[in-house]
């Protein structure tokens, strides 16, 4: 993970970059708990997060700043099909 120095450095300001344990950005679960990202700032075990998707529950337990940038282009295709049996030759140089 790259550490965000250009922000902190003019701060200043002592920080520390984690990952969360579960390796999730943040799902709600029946209980009305977070898990991932959200959870970990829900549960005040952090004081800010970056690059989170601003959903229409999170807003209920997270303070989002100002949105400078609402990219919205996304970009999907189909998984590839394997090469048959009778290509194996060339399966080592598949991507």
């Amino acid at each position: 993970m790259r550490r965000p120095d250009s922000i902190w450095l003019p701060l200043t300001l002592p920080y520390i970059v984690r990952e969360p344990v579960d390796g999730q950005w943040g799902l709600e679960s029946d209980a009305g708990n977070w898990t991932g990202i959200v959870g970990t700032l829900q549960r005040e075990d952090a004081d800010l997060s970056l690059d989170l998707t601003i959903t229409p529950k999170r807003p209920q337990v997270i303070q989002f700043t100002k949105t400078y940038i609402d990219e919205s282009v996304v970009l999907l295709s189909s998984k590839p099909r394997p090469l048959p049996e009778y290509l194996s030759l060339i399966r080592p140089f598949e991507c």
